[in-house]
């Protein structure tokens, strides 16, 4: 998950989007599987991947509907 966000930070975004995938594959806890929606989210607005986007964000917002952030992340 670290490695996505450090890969997006230098705007290697494809690669990002990949490493949150991998990281959303591995099942991970809950926070950590919101948190990587959310990123990859980020990233694939930056690719013009709105839908695919808005599916994310919905995902993280469905793992964790109490967590008034997420919006604000993404």
């Amino acid at each position: 998950m670290n490695r996505s966000i450090v890969v997006s930070t230098l705007e290697r975004v494809e690669e990002a989007v990949s490493d949150a995938t991998a990281a959303i594959d591995l099942q991970p806890s809950i926070d950590i599987l919101a948190a990587a929606y959310v990123s990859r989210c980020v990233d694939l607005i930056l690719l013009d991947r709105v839908e695919e986007a808005v599916a994310d964000v919905t995902a993280a917002i469905d793992l964790q509907p109490d967590d008034i952030d997420i919006l604000g992340q993404a």
